[in-house]
């Protein structure tokens, strides 16, 4: 159980690295006291697949969060639910992802994903100077 533990620790590290790495900024700055991901609409791509390009409405007022899923280590590396909301922070974003059967200790791997905040109803960036970002996590398999 205690490296099932560590495997998500770090896995969870790498995935949130990721996604504070990939928040693309526009042109007018805006402090935000809450993101709440919710509700993603498929705009492009293939469902849960790298490429995909998912549309969270009004995270913030007037503001809307573009997330794609843009790599991941392995083939093998499954996206089960790009935000999960039965347990956890329901405004959250929450994947689901994992690998399939049994998963040896000590394995290294990741999904990345890039977060762009747009004005509402656009593709315009949106600049955003701050915003909290904390975590709940609850780790799934396969």
């Amino acid at each position: 159980m205690k490296q099932k533990s560590l495997l998500f620790k770090n896995v969870f590290r790498s995935v949130l690295v990721a996604v504070l790495f990939f928040i693309v900024s526009g042109l007018y700055a805006q402090e935000i006291p809450e993101l709440i991901f919710s509700n993603p609409i498929l705009e492009s791509g293939t469902d849960l697949q790298d490429g995909a390009k998912y549309r969270f409405s009004n995270t913030a007022p007037g503001v809307d969060a573009i997330v794609e899923i843009r790599k991941r280590s392995a083939s093998n590396v499954v996206i089960n639910n790009i935000d999960l909301t039965i347990f956890g922070w329901d405004k959250a974003f929450q994947p689901e992802l994992g690998i399939h059967g049994t998963v040896a200790p000590y394995q290294n791997w990741w999904v990345e994903f890039e977060v762009r905040f747009v004005k509402a109803g656009t593709n315009n960036k949106k600049k955003v100077d701050k915003f909290d970002f904390t975590s709940i996590s609850k780790i799934q398999y396969c």
